[in-house]
């Protein structure tokens, strides 16, 4: 695509610009049949098109190109990814500098790489650094996940405003009313950008939500109430939950199952079924269940389904209810973890042990206000904080969504007054 743009611009029919993209189109599509289902090779396609089509009409020229991309990319984006996110047209604006050195070189690198890789290694030696420069743009731009666009009211009307703009010229006429339905839909909505962990607001009981993507999701158990979770996974936007993880069966657990199963599709449910040393992979999270041992006798709370959730983000471990009779068991067995789902709604009955060998950065309480158990207690929260934890609460802080990225978590709290600022 990048031998379209300067082919484009640098001969004669600079001034028709389509037969070179469909050209490439074809070139691209006759050796690789497969490139013509593929999520990258249409961005790229429509990217060049934006370039080449509309970006010549856009003012200023440096907003042009990513502009200009954005607007033409945005239905692939949406689709692959369920939001789109207007940081990246400055994400753009910093990266298009060293586009073209990279682009120049890495082509005359490539012809000269089977004449001499030594040659060639040194020219790719040349732009690392600027390749670098890249990623860590991209790297800081996905740190600002308040800056998406979630598909729907908001995100329709932004995109309707936009193309006026680019369709009218008139900026001055359209940009502040685009300003003003981008800040109040920021400020409106919950979870704010991308996550992947969620943890219902249910009250007094326990429901997480772990994110599969394309509205697929794993879920922890489902609350007391149907009505309730089901709010929940529908403002997550979850359509699909492949696997349901009952830990027991207290009400405050499976109260909400046919909530969680309104109009949705659902896949496995594990409810007393599952043992310690079932594994199972969904997505791309890894499942180790740790808890209980097959043919035990326990209490409902110390029978809970306790595992560990492993994708390339973060490492989790959900224990249901379970009480330090059976934490005990679990020593050396779990290991360290990002983020704890803490037992028994941070009740006073914790195994210090446990806890110092997991060791979170981030522990998480469900749990209702102003209940009648005394959850959570000082003791726990002390401990967890005492480790480094950062605690967060249902009752305090509501509903919780978390952005992990390479192990670093981003935290977004619902009850705040103003979600633009919320992100920590």
């Amino acid at each position: 695509m990048a031998a379209v743009l300067l082919f484009a611009y640098g001969s004669r029919q600079g001034r028709d610009p389509l037969p070179a993209l469909g050209f490439a189109i074809a070139a691209v599509v006759i050796a690789d049949p497969f490139q013509a289902r593929d999520p990258g090779f249409a961005l790229s396609v429509l990217a060049t098109a934006g370039l080449l089509l509309i970006a010549p009409k856009i003012r200023p020229k440096i907003l042009a190109p990513p502009i200009a991309a954005m607007a033409l990319c945005s239905p692939v984006i949406v689709a692959l990814s369920g939001y789109i996110s207007p940081m990246s047209i400055i994400a753009n604006i910093l990266a298009a500098p060293v586009v073209a050195p990279i682009t120049i070189v890495g082509f005359v690198a490539a012809l000269i790489s089977p004449i001499s890789a030594p040659i060639a290694q040194i020219l790719i030696w040349m732009v690392k650094p600027l390749a670098q420069w890249i990623t860590w743009i991209s790297q800081w731009s996905s740190s600002f996940p308040v800056f998406t666009l979630k598909t729907g009211l908001y995100g329709f009307i932004a995109a309707l405003l936009l193309a006026l703009v680019i369709y009218t010229g008139r900026v001055k006429a359209f940009i502040p009313l685009l300003v003003i339905v981008i800040g109040f839909s920021w400020v409106q909505r919950f979870p704010a950008g991308d996550w992947q962990i969620a943890n219902c607001d249910i009250g007094q009981g326990d429901a997480m939500v772990l994110n599969l993507k394309n509205d697929r999701a794993i879920v922890i158990d489902v609350g007391p109430e149907p009505q309730l979770i089901d709010r929940c996974l529908r403002q997550l936007g979850i359509k699909e939950i492949p696997l349901i993880v009952l830990t027991h069966g207290h009400a405050d657990h499976i109260g909400g199952l046919a909530g969680a199963k309104k109009g949705r599709k659902i896949g496995q449910i594990w409810f007393g079924n599952v043992f310690a040393g079932t594994r199972a992979r969904v997505g791309d999270i890894d499942i180790d269940v740790k808890w209980p041992i097959q043919g035990s006798e326990n209490t409902p709370n110390n029978s809970s389904i306790s595992a560990t959730f492993t994708s390339p983000d973060y490492r989790l471990f959900a224990a249901g209810d379970l009480e330090p009779l059976a934490q005990v068991q679990l020593r050396q067995q779990v290991g360290a973890v990002d983020i704890y789902k803490v037992s028994h709604h941070g009740s006073k009955f914790q195994d210090p042990e446990l806890m110092q060998e997991l060791s979170p950065r981030l522990a998480i309480i469900s749990v209702g206000a102003k209940n009648t158990y005394g959850h959570p207690a000082p003791s726990t929260i002390s401990a967890l904080t005492d480790l480094g934890a950062k605690v967060l609460r249902t009752d305090r802080d509501g509903a919780v969504a978390i952005s992990a990225r390479n192990h670093q978590i981003s935290i977004q709290r619902s009850k705040k007054w103003f979600r633009f600022f919320y992100w920590s």
